[in-house]
């Protein structure tokens, strides 16, 4: 092709002009926040930087909203939590794995795969911020919310966390890291939990997966948590919030406190680097009411106005929060394409994907030779005409998963019935998804008998599992937000009474003593104890497996 030298010319001055930032270059981000900052008044950055409430219409059922200012053209913000899917009632979201399965998969692109899963769904319900990115360290394995977190390993966590970002970031939706930090038990954590940590342990183990995090996935948004660490409040800190995140790893975005009790003063948090308010109120003298529950006080409304008029919080701290909200909206490309309400799920696509997800993150614990046996008990065959039983974890109706913010609602009714109704912030009762991991082992093996027992009467199972080609046990542990766990072992009736009808280990025990081949399913948030491991062939550690857990556990049982 003949291409004329004065057209050549031209483009190479094109890009010369490019490569030197001439005057055609598209301004960045921090630029075009810094001439839209330029025409703002200070009531409209005061509304820039607290939520408007809880429960607000606005809010789409989320966790809440930062209004926008329509003049400027700066749309709302809305935000949702996000764990494993979008925890909106009614949404149709998709129910993924839980992020400690995910963690478990030790897949990056898989990570990066999960985030943009979850954030397509996000925008297409209307939100622009996921706030599903924890990765608290399971220091403390009975902690409430270790399912909703990356495991133990500081640098798995935070390469897992960094993909996830990504992957969120890629869909136009602003991403979420969080509890910024130390925040590893739901115990007194609104009640002056103290995280006592060395500097070397808090930047090789504490730190580490944030920092990862926020290198290498360059977040919008960081969560600070409820606890104090070495005696101040974490969304109070200056060294946390200043020194580390900002200065020292060059975090541009916005600094956002968890909902409720975070906050205590409002000139010691602005000035110590937190940037956003959350969940916020229409008026700090009045506060935001969660659900019922009416909190006495906000403190980045009227009162950092104030603050700021008297000078006890500079206005160039605050022209710096709203430059990085304002930034945060231009390079997510949230500002020039907000998200839409009203979007339907593509719940096909949601199921193939979090199959996947489940069918990478199920951990093989045990795979031993049965007694007399030439071979390991896993994987079971197919095609063989054998008798298999499949006893307790309500393995015919569905699979558990966890609660508080990190639920995600089931799409048509929970599977199973709770036996102790719960109420308040943080009900009692476990989700189950309908996915029978009865159903695609029957469905898997159509040559084979298969017969279910509850496990509520641990003779009766014995009985079946010793006259059983194999015998599989399902077990269940429950985990929400707000509750610490009392121990490691598995739960039963007596510590669970609304989600455990008996004693799992005992019942697994009396299995284990009689069958030919034994199958152990664990369907848990965390680690748990197994008094019985020497006397089973296999276990298999599915986590909460999310909306396809059925045909992934099945589909990992048989190779």
């Amino acid at each position: 092709m003949y291409i004329q030298r004065p057209l050549i010319a031209a483009m190479l001055a094109a890009g010369l002009l490019a490569a030197c930032g001439g005057d055609d270059a598209p301004p960045t981000a921090d630029q075009q926040a810094s001439d839209l900052l330029a025409k703002m008044t200070l009531d409209e950055k005061i509304q820039l930087v607290h939520g408007a409430g809880y429960g607000l219409p606005e809010a789409l059922g989320g966790a809440g909203v930062v209004k926008g200012i329509p003049r400027l053209g700066i749309p709302d913000l809305t935000n949702a939590d996000s764990a494993g899917g979008v925890n909106v009632v009614g949404s149709n979201a998709t129910p993924y794995p839980a992020p400690i399965a995910l963690a478990a998969s030790w897949d990056p692109a898989l990570a990066h795969s999960y985030g943009s899963g979850i954030a397509t769904e996000l925008r297409t319900l209307g939100f622009a911020e996921g706030l599903g990115g924890g990765v608290n360290l399971a220091r403390e394995p009975r902690n409430g919310r270790t399912f909703e977190y990356m495991g133990e390993d500081p640098v798995l966590a935070g390469n897992m966390i960094a993909q996830r970002t990504l992957g969120t970031q890629s869909q136009k939706v602003i991403a979420t890291i969080k509890h910024y930090a130390g925040n590893e038990q739901e115990t007194n954590r609104w009640a002056g939990s103290n995280s006592v940590i060395d500097e070397r342990t808090l930047r090789e183990l504490y730190l580490l997966p944030f920092e990862i995090g926020v290198k290498d996935g360059a977040p919008g948004n960081v969560m600070c948590a409820y606890n104090l660490v070495n005696g101040l409040q974490a969304c109070e800190s200056p060294y946390l919030l200043t020194d580390v995140l900002k200065t020292e790893w060059g975090f541009k975005g916005i600094v956002q406190s968890d909902w409720f009790f975070a906050v205590t003063d409002t000139v010691r948090a602005a000035n110590a680097g937190l940037d956003e308010e959350e969940a916020g109120a229409a008026d700090d003298s009045v506060g935001a009411n969660l659900g019922g529950f009416q909190l006495p006080v906000t403190y980045f409304n009227q009162k950092l106005k104030a603050a700021v008029q008297a000078g006890t919080v500079p206005m160039a701290r605050l022209n710096d929060m709203v430059q990085r909200k304002l930034r945060t909206l231009y390079a997510s490309g949230v500002m020039a394409s907000p998200p839409k309400a009203g979007g339907s799920i593509d719940q096909a696509a949601g199921n193939v994907a979090a199959q996947k997800v489940a069918e990478q993150s199920i951990v093989l614990l045990k795979n031993a030779t049965p007694t007399g046996g030439t071979a390991s008990v896993l994987p079971l065959s197919a095609t063989a005409a054998q008798t298999i039983v499949v006893i307790g974890g309500h393995a015919d109706a569905g699979v558990i998963s966890g609660g508080g913010s990190g639920a995600v609602p089931a799409r048509d009714g929970n599977a199973v019935t709770c036996l102790v109704p719960g109420a308040g912030l943080f009900s009692t009762c476990a989700t189950w998804y309908k996915s029978s991991p009865l159903a695609a082992i029957k469905a898997l093996a159509p040559n084979a008998t298969v017969t279910y027992l509850d496990g509520s009467d641990a003779a009766a199972a014995a009985t079946a599992a010793a006259a059983a080609d194999v015998a599989i046990v399902f077990a269940t542990q429950w985990q929400t937000e707000g509750a610490d766990l009392p121990n490691l072992s598995l739960p039963n009736n007596a510590a669970d009474p609304a989600n455990q009808a008996y004693d799992q280990n005992g019942l697994i025990t009396a299995v284990a003593a009689v069958a030919k081949r034994s199958v152990v399913v664990l369907e848990t948030g965390t680690a748990v104890t197994m008094p019985w491991l020497g006397n089973v062939n296999a276990v298999l550690e599915a986590w909460y497996p999310g909306v396809q857990g059925g045909p992934a556990i099945a589909n990992v049982l048989f190779g």
